[in-house]
Parts: C-alpha cells; structure tokens; sequence
C-alpha cells in the first residue's frame, strides 16, 4: 500500500454565499487551525444476559467544528462569521480534506449556529479569533457527510 499522507494546511473551510440547492462556495482564506469533533451519544442496553460487559447501541450524533482565524478587521469572510454569531443566524458551511470541486474531496456540510467566539490578544504573539460551529435546524437537509466522485 503507498503511503498517504494529507496535510492540515491542504485542508479548507468554505462558506455557501448562494443556496443549498446552488451552493457557491468561498474559501475563508484566515483559518489557521479546525477540528470537526464528532461523538455518539450512547445508550445502555445491558442486561442480566450481558455476561461481564456492559452493553451500549450508538444514539444521536454530535457534531461541532472550532476553528481558529487570524484576527483581521478587514477581513469580510470573518466578519460575515463574526456578525453571524453576534446576530445568531445560521450559515452554511463545509469543511474539506481539500479543494471543494476536486475529485477525492471529503467533507462536512452543515448549516450552523456560530458559537463561543472567543478573541485572542497575546502580548507576543497575532491575534487571533476561536469560534465554534454547531448544527442548526434546517428543513434542506441534516449535516452530512460528502465525497466526490
């Protein structure tokens, strides 16, 4: 088998600015880190028939994505996400193993709330901008998980 190996900064963080039918991605150029946390939440099944181990069936899934952005006022992808979590509206978002268009490319869609923004000022350091994407009720569809062809 060779070996594959994908790096982060080969990932991308897109926000649709069109429709979920007709979606037009923009890559948000700032991010410097994300990380989709995905966790079933489990429910007990165990019996006196379990024998010695506890018995559990996966039940609803979460999901969130945090990302973390260089901190830039005239960066207006972030401050479409910054006025999204102060306004609490829903955007559309996917977050790739690469190019959205490209053949091979996976990624999450979801439409999400944007929570627990939280601003970076080191003494030393850039500034930054953490936030957190979380799933929102949406009647087009539950995020989902894609791969193109």
């Amino acid at each position: 088998m060779a070996l594959c190996c994908r790096l982060g900064r080969q990932a991308k963080l897109y926000k649709n600015d069109g429709t979920y039918a007709a979606p037009s991605w923009t890559e948000i150029k700032s991010v410097i880190d994300a990380t989709i946390n995905q966790n079933e939440q489990l429910v007990d099944c165990t019996d006196r028939g379990s024998g010695d181990y506890k018995e559990q069936i996966p039940n609803y899934r979460e999901v969130t994505v945090d990302v973390t952005f260089n901190f830039c006022e005239t960066d207006s992808d972030l401050e479409s996400i910054l006025n999204a979590a102060d306004q609490r509206s829903v955007i559309e978002i996917a977050v790739a193993s690469g190019d959205i268009a490209a053949s091979g490319t996976r990624y999450l869609r979801m439409h999400a709330y944007v929570t627990n923004v939280t601003y970076n000022q080191p003494a030393e350091d850039r500034q930054t901008v953490s936030a957190q994407f979380v799933p929102a009720p949406n009647n087009n569809a539950q995020p989902a998980w894609v791969k193109n062809p």
